[in-house]
């Protein structure tokens, strides 16, 4: 592993005593909600699980359903046989069920059940010929009812505690994970290897995660009437002139194979006849490789300091590699070709996930999404056959490569 550690950053500002606020009372919420527990039927489904999960609107601002969720999960794993502990960081709940009592076993399936922002229909799992729908069907919830599934095969077969395995599941990775994954690795839940099937496609697996900057500048200008420029100083032109030059250190012709750049967000301006004293602009930006990183953000200070700007890193993160002739992700590509009849390819990704706070531990991350589409959309959908093949592929590694160790490892 690379001694030099990567960088995962959050910095925001100045927390506002609203921020304190909301923080203590989803705590206090969190706390003091009713025990949503439900009998699970020894015969439920994975598709029932899924169908179950789906209808808890687990959106990030919803303390109530993500703790719900959490709670189905807890009572789900508990009684098939796995040890579980509960976390909570700021108001935002984890969990963590291995097999043996060990915060590092050989192999954690790792999930996430919070989603992003959908009508209330989508919280409604619908099937059609060969396919599921519905808010976090594949982005992640199918994969965490495929975990619940395969717990509960192994299980009912006897084979459970043959294996040093745990299923992680948290609640925040879509507005950073900072308090689900970052926390949980930072406590020593570092296992040998990690499945986290929250990106890729079409069962390929990742080999390269871009890294990824979320910056904020603000330039301040001088207010002044609008009809008279001359006694001001306009921040949007300044803004838009440091765009124009931190635009120009990406490719004109950006593609999943280059570093990219997204101007999210511009702000000025509070009237149409006045000069704007402030204004600011959000960056996107997506690196293929560290070398360019470093350039990049190098050059980009430059800029920032040219044209005396301020700064904000929302989210700083270097690239993710993967190496596909490691005997655990070889033996992952080998479980599903012989599971899906497909020989994954090895593919490179611009989005992140919460795999990136463990892999600077020295953990192994499995990264693949199983047949499906439109994630964040709203035609999100799994294959029928994506649900069973998922629960047969996890059982399968499972038995590939989390051996306890008193049994020899075929890794």
């Amino acid at each position: 592993m690379n001694k030099k550690q990567p960088r995962h950053k959050r910095v925001t500002g100045n927390r506002s005593f609203t921020d304190f606020a909301v923080k203590l009372s989803a705590k206090w919420r969190l706390h003091t909600l009713p025990n949503k527990k439900r009998d699970i039927e020894p015969t439920e489904s994975t598709e029932d699980i899924l169908r179950d999960l789906v209808a808890i609107p687990t959106v990030s601002d919803n303390y109530e359903a993500r703790h719900e969720a959490i709670e189905y999960i807890d009572q789900f794993l508990r009684s098939h046989g796995m040890i579980v502990k509960r976390h909570e960081w700021n108001g935002v709940e984890s969990l963590t069920a291995t097999t043996r009592p060990t915060k590092a076993p050989i192999l954690f399936l790792t999930g996430h059940i919070d989603v992003v922002p959908a009508s209330a229909g989508l919280f409604k799992l619908r099937k059609d010929t060969d396919r599921y729908y519905g808010r976090g069907v594949l982005d992640m919830k199918g994969a965490v009812a495929a975990f619940l599934g395969a717990v509960r095969e192994l299980h009912q077969s006897g084979q459970l505690h043959t294996y040093d395995f745990g299923v992680m599941v948290v609640s925040d990775e879509e507005v950073g994970g900072f308090d689900g994954a970052a926390k949980l690795a930072d406590e020593g839940y570092v296992p040998q290897v990690m499945v986290l099937p929250d990106g890729g496609a079409n069962w390929n697996i990742e080999r390269f995660a871009k890294g990824i900057w979320h910056l904020t500048v603000e330039a301040r200008g001088k207010s002044a009437h609008g009809s008279r420029p001359w006694e001001g100083k306009n921040a949007i032109e300044t803004i838009m002139a440091a765009i124009h030059d931190i635009r120009a250190l990406f490719p004109s012709d950006m593609s999943i194979e280059t570093s990219t750049i997204n101007v999210g967000m511009i702000q000025g301006g509070e009237a149409i006849n006045q000069i704007p004293g402030s204004a600011t602009a959000s960056f996107d930006m997506r690196f293929a490789s560290l070398a360019d990183q470093e350039r990049i953000t190098a050059k980009v200070s430059d800029i920032i300091e040219r044209y005396s700007l301020t700064r904000v890193t929302e989210l700083e993160t270097p690239p993710v590699v993967s190496d596909p002739h490691h005997p655990y992700l070889q033996a992952y590509a080998d479980c599903t070709e012989s599971v899906t009849g497909r020989k994954p390819e090895w593919i490179i990704s611009n989005a992140g996930n919460d795999g990136r706070f463990f892999v600077t531990k020295g953990v192994q991350c499995i990264v693949a999404y199983p047949e499906g589409g439109n994630h964040h959309g709203a035609k999100e959908y799994i294959s029928v056959k994506s649900l069973d093949y998922m629960q047969r592929l996890f059982v399968a590694y499972i038995q590939q490569v989390a051996r306890i160790p008193e049994h020899p490892t075929h890794v």
